[in-house]
This record gives C-alpha cells, structure tokens and sequence, in this order.
C-alpha cells in the first residue's frame, strides 16, 4: 500500500495551499487483485507478487478555485508512479455543491509490487528459503584486487 501511503500524503503536505481541512479528504483503497510477481531477485529483494488495486480519494467542501491546483498536483503524482504502463488514467468526478465549492472524487487503479528478503527468522516459506519483509541485504564489492598479468 505504498501507493495508498504517498497518495495520501501528496494531500497532506498540500492541504494548505488546496485550502482543504483534514477532516474534508480521505484517500483508501476500494478492491484489489493479488498478482505472481516475476520471481526474480534484484536490488529490492526477491519479487514474489503484485498487489494490483484501487485508490480512492475524496475531498468535500473544496473551494472550486483550487480544483487547477489539485489537477495539477494529482497530473504530477500519477506521471512519476512505477509500474503504470498498462493500467487506465485516473478517473475524477467533480461534483458542484454552490458554485464556490465543490467534492472531487478520484479513483485510478496501482500496482505495488512485493519484495521479499531471505531471512533465517523469516515466517514465509518459499522452496525451503525462510522470507520476511524488510530491507534487502545486497553484497556489493568495494575493492577487487587483480593477481597475475595482463599479455598484450
């Protein structure tokens, strides 16, 4: 739900300049779909599934004059999501409440992939490798010493 997460706090950090309180927005997520993931590990971890779904936000009693802005902002957000390239645009509804206000309702379907890390402690098991979530441990090389000669 990382997706979910910075959605919301895309409208948190920006509720001044949208005018809007916090008790007037809500972001959650409406139904998902779980996915095999590629099953290959790199600098994330292990990829072991997709969790494909939709979020919601809301926003009531919004000051129409803010509507460019929240467009905006929503525009930046959505082109700089990853794994977007086969899901629809966003869907957005406006709803004129007078004809200073106005609810805006956003829905658009994500994809947040899920990573595994082999974990000896780990409560998932997956061909006899214990799993868990957090931080993936990547061996890195710092120095490399070369022996022997160079024939030209």
């Amino acid at each position: 739900m990382k997706t979910l997460n910075s959605l919301n706090e895309l409208i948190y950090q920006n509720r001044k300049v949208l005018n809007v309180s916090l008790n007037s927005f809500d972001v959650f997520m409406e139904s998902g779909k779980l996915e095999a993931g590629s099953n290959k590990e790199d600098d994330n971890g292990l990829h072991y599934a997709d969790y494909r779904y939709q979020v919601a936000l809301q926003i009531e009693n919004m000051h129409a004059d803010r509507g460019g802005i929240l467009l905006v902002l929503l525009h930046q957000w959505v082109t700089a999501l990853e794994y977007r390239s086969d899901l629809d645009a966003p869907d957005i509804v406006t709803t004129v409440l007078t004809g200073q206000k106005l609810d805006v309702e956003m829905t658009l379907e994500v994809r947040d992939p899920i990573y595994l890390t082999r974990d000896d402690e780990g409560p998932i098991v997956i061909r006899g490798q214990k799993y868990s979530f957090g931080d993936h441990v990547l061996n890195v090389a710092e120095s490399v010493t070369v022996t022997g000669s160079i024939k030209l």
